[in-house]
């Protein structure tokens, strides 16, 4: 299954980072890795007509996915939104669903998971 697509991924966790590009370079997705909120708006802002999907780390150094979310969501609203969390309620999932958020998904990912979620969107 290929995709032939391009996804950022906001994630400050190098290791996590690299095993998720590693993971979805075998879909034939291009992975655009974004370690902060600033990264992640200048990259945003050079290949927006490219990312059909982004992947958000709850959890950044300096900031929170959420707030990257919006930032982007500023710029352009017209892509898929993942929201990457390793403590996460079922409350959580509904109110950040309500944000808009299309899909929560649980850390570490599984390989099975990541490929069942992205293949969810990105095979319309």
């Amino acid at each position: 299954m290929e995709f032939n697509a391009t996804v950022m991924l906001v994630e400050d966790d190098v290791t996590l980072a690299d095993l998720a590009k590693e993971m979805l370079g075998m879909f034939d997705i291009e992975v655009l890795i974004a370690e902060s909120m600033e990264t992640a708006i200048d990259i945003y802002n050079e290949r927006s007509n490219d990312v059909r999907l982004v992947i958000f780390d709850m959890n950044l150094e300096k900031t929170t996915g959420i707030e990257v979310f919006e930032a982007l969501k500023e710029i352009d609203g017209d892509f898929i939104s993942i929201l990457a969390s390793g403590m996460i309620t079922d409350m959580d999932i509904k109110k950040y669903k309500d944000i808009g958020f299309q899909e929560i998904i649980k850390k570490p990912y599984s390989f099975k998971n990541l490929k069942e979620i992205i293949s969810s969107y990105l095979d319309q």
